[in-house]
Order: C-alpha cells, then structure tokens, then sequence
C-alpha cells in the first residue's frame, strides 16, 4: 500500500515538473517572438524545408472534370534559429508541442491542387518543436487534384497524375524545399480503390525562374494509377458484344412462312438504340477530349455493323414485296439451277424408299 502511494505521488510529482518546464520553455521561447518574419538571425541564411508523404489513399477519379481525390498525410521540417532552448535548464525536456498558429511557416503550396479540405482544423494542428529549433508539421487532407487524362486506351488505361508543392512567394536564397523520403527508402503506405490501384509513387525536383528574375524550386509526385478494367469488361464489352451479335442472327434469320421481315427491323433497331445507350455511358466516363477512348471505338464499330444490317434488311424487305407485287419472273439461270436441285433432291428421296424397302 504505502509501495503504491509513494509512486502515485512521484508520478505526480513528475507530471507537474514536465507541465512546469514545457510552460517555462513556452514564455521563454516565445517572448519577443515574431512568426511574421522568416526565422533566421542572418538574413542569407537558407531555410531548408524538407517535405515528406507518410501514406496516400485514393477515394475518386473523375475522368470527365480530369481529376483525382486522395486523402493524404504530408508534414514538412525547418529549422527555427529563435525556437531554441538548453534541455538541463529544464528538467530534460527535449520537445514540446504548441499551436501551429503561434510559428511561422513556410508558404508552400499545392500549385495545381482544385481543392484541399484539412481533417483537423487550423486552430486544433499542433506543432511539433524540438529544443534545436526543429519544427515539424503534419497536415492529413483530402485534396482534389488536377489530372490530365489520356483515354486512348480506355478501360486499359494508366494514369500519371503530378502532383506539385512549391514556395509561393520565397526564391530558392530564401527558401529551399527538399524531398524527405521515408526511412525505407521507398512509399509502402500507398492504397488505391475498387476501381484504382497505384502503380509507382516517385518524387522529382525542377527548377524554375520567374518573369523577376528569382530562381524557385518545385517539388512534384508522379502518381502513377492504373484502371481494373475487369468492371469494364464484364459490363460493357461483352454485352455489346451479345446485343451485336443477337441482332445480326435475328435480322438473316431464314424467312417465316409468311416470308415476313418487319419483326427483324424491329429487333435491329432495339438493337441500335440499346448500343446508343451503352454509347451514351462511355462517353458521361470520359473527359471532352479530341480523340475517342478504345472502347468508344469498339462500341462504334458495332453500332456501324448493325446500322448496315438493318439497311441490308430494309433492301431485301423491299425487293421482295417489290417482287411479290410485279410477279417478278426469276432469271432463266435460276430457274435451271432449281430445276436442277429438284431432280437431284428427288433422286435421293427415290434411293432413299428404295433403301427402306
């Protein structure tokens, strides 16, 4: 019992020096501090931002508007020269956490993100401040991504999508980003969606100058994505391929016996409006582009084969009534050749009694 109170007391003990010491650190750190002003005590010294990724997640791909929405965790790190103190004044306390509202932060930006909606709001984000000055920031997001599109090869396709970060108003004599791949080496942390997998995640460096004579640097992300084309498949292909071939065997079906065809135009054009709708469904799926997807092509190749068969119908429709009105007398070599299969066909009918007898 007496055991347990006395390390009930120190751990009190312990928990009060800790608030005491991250609160002393706090007044300490941040008495004359000024997050407006880049945090250098000589102004050419270069503020290193490293920029990291800890997992990505796709939740959507619009290939209409050509956008993609991931949800993401990305943090960045720089050294605050003011944000620094001795551990042994205070009792060993290495790190402490305080808004991310009370330091400055670098101004770097998604350039060609639509949209970014953070999980935790601005005022609830903690910054992390190690006693060398290191501050650490971590920011989960949902974003919604510019993404061009090349549908050549729909549903077979593979999208490369580039996401960028850059500084928006400091050149690289002020601020430098730095890519901060994972300790692997390598982004496992990487998950796609039914219809989505990631195929690669690799980070770049470019340079660039502006019309003022500043030279920036950009970060971007290759995320490479591919389609599971199995959906695709199994709903569009190969029930148009179905449809396709029902209405070729409907429409040269042999006659009935009232040598009627109009039921046969019918089912082609059901056929045709069908494929248009199955048409209609591929292009909602793809961006207003100038070239057509692969399977717009097949669907259009068999909406063209169709529309022949119904034609081809029609003419024959035509020229039998046409024929059955006239009295139409059929070519001499015609009449021979029928002739000529009536004697045979009776000849077999003759040895074939003859057989049973």
């Amino acid at each position: 019992m007496h055991v347990w109170t006395i390390f009930t007391i120190s751990l009190l003990v312990t928990v009060q020096r800790a608030a005491a010491s991250e609160l002393a650190i706090h007044d300490k750190i941040f008495k004359d501090y000024q997050k407006n002003v880049r945090p250098v005590k000589d102004p050419n010294t270069i503020t290193t931002v490293k920029v990291g990724f800890y997992y990505i997640l796709i939740l959507g791909v619009n290939a209409a508007q050509e956008s993609v929405q991931f949800s993401m965790d990305f943090s960045q790190s720089w050294k605050d020269e003011y944000l620094t103190w001795d551990p042994a004044e205070f009792n060993g306390t290495q790190t402490i956490r305080v808004p991310e509202l009370l330091v400055w932060m670098p101004d770097i930006v998604m350039t060609e993100s639509l949209s970014m909606s953070l999980l935790l709001p601005e005022e609830k984000r903690k910054a992390k401040i190690d006693y060398d000055g290191t501050v650490s920031l971590w920011s989960p997001a949902v974003i919604t991504h510019y993404c061009k599109m090349k549908i050549d090869n729909f549903p077979y396709d593979i999208q490369t999508c580039i996401i960028w970060f850059a500084p928006w108003a400091y050149p690289t004599t002020q601020v430098l980003p730095v890519i901060e791949l994972p300790p692997s080496g390598e982004y496992d942390d990487l998950q796609g969606n039914s219809e989505w997998e990631i195929v690669s995640f690799l980070p770049h460096e470019r340079y660039s100058k502006s019309s003022d004579g500043n030279t920036y640097k950009e970060l971007n992300f290759a995320l490479t994505i591919k389609r599971n084309y199995v959906y695709y498949i199994a709903v569009l292909v190969i029930p148009t391929f179905v449809i396709t071939t029902l209405c070729l065997l409907g429409i040269f079906s042999p006659f009935n016996n009232k040598a009627d065809r109009e039921e046969k135009v019918s089912l082609g054009l059901t056929t045709l409006l069908t494929i248009a709708v199955i048409l209609d469904i591929v292009a909602k799926e793809m961006p207003k582009a100038s070239k057509l997807p692969l399977l717009g092509y097949f669907v259009l190749a068999e909406l063209l084969i169709c529309t022949i068969a119904i034609l081809l119908s029609t003419v024959i429709i035509f020229l039998h009534e046409r024929a059955l009105l006239s009295k139409w007398i059929a070519p001499a070599w015609h009449n021979r050749n029928s002739r000529q299969k009536n004697v045979m066909n009776n000849i077999k009918d003759a040895d074939a009694d003859v057989g049973s007898v």
